[in-house]
């Protein structure tokens, strides 16, 4: 099959073969079970009443992070606060495949403040962030592996969003990390690696199904906010999308790769 041969039809086959879908093609079934209908809400979605009758949980639930109580803090300072416009920035978003491999821990702080960080409403001390959340539940979470910012040893950290810090969760993950995602530029010589992780039951409680789906689209959202500010800051900046999951998660502390596990990285500067 040449080029001048490939239309619709051709790429429907590639994915399904020359007969009907199977009826259990994995993508399909999943897609299936994450629709809504409204006479199956009751135990599709079987953390809404419960979140309906106690204002508790809905504050529990709000607060979906890792505390890490057993490890120092390290407080990254007051972040670079971009004075580039928005116009400029969502012109000047580009996969980069040349990469510095540095960046100074101003930036950083101001990537993880501004990108995923905690705002407040009116002074209400609410516990909603700078990327949006279905129910406001905030089923990800944030590891970042630095491994050329000024002022911060090499390792790999947890951001903290209700604190705007950040703890060392272990240190240098060596050459092999870059082997996770095909040796693709930014994997070995970008200043860090952002890590995007779920833990899925943060969602899935009250949403069942839908919230994979949720999920993975949260994960978008942070991402874009990633690239944008990195795009203000004059950062190189790629998304990598494609790695080898069992090896990756293997690396990054408290993930199990089933439902805690990592869905998108960047890397940036």
């Amino acid at each position: 099959m040449d080029g001048s041969t490939i239309h619709g039809a051709n790429l429907t086959t590639i994915v399904y073969g020359s007969e009907l879908p199977d009826v259990l093609d994995c993508s399909d079934v999943w897609f299936e079970a994450s629709k809504i209908y409204s006479e199956s809400m009751g135990w599709d979605c079987p953390g809404v009443q419960a979140l309906q009758g106690s204002p508790e949980l809905r504050v529990i639930s709000s607060r979906g992070a890792k505390s890490y109580d057993n490890l120092p803090r390290v407080d990254l300072g007051v972040p670079e606060r971009p004075s580039a416009s928005l116009e400029s920035v969502l012109l000047g978003r580009r996969s980069a495949d040349v990469f510095t491999g540095s960046m100074t821990v101003s930036q950083l702080s101001g990537l993880l403040r501004y990108g995923a960080g905690m705002t407040d409403v009116s002074s209400n001390c609410s516990y909603l962030r700078t990327t949006p959340s279905a129910g406001a539940l905030h089923p990800l979470d944030l590891f970042v592996y630095a491994r050329h910012v000024e002022g911060l040893e090499s390792g790999v950290y947890y951001y903290l969003p209700q604190e705007n810090r950040v703890v060392q969760v272990c240190g240098p993950l060596g050459e092999s990390v870059a082997d996770c995602f095909f040796n693709a530029a930014g994997s070995s010589d970008s200043a860090v690696l952002l890590f995007i992780t779920s833990s899925f039951w943060r969602s899935r409680f009250k949403y069942g199904h839908r919230g994979m789906r949720f999920c993975l689209m949260e994960s978008g959202h942070m991402a874009q906010n990633m690239l944008l500010l990195a795009s203000a800051y004059d950062l190189s900046a790629r998304v990598f999308g494609g790695f080898i999951d069992h090896d990756l998660n293997n690396l990054i502390p408290t993930l199990n790769g089933v439902d805690t596990a990592l869905l998108y990285t960047l890397a940036i500067g």
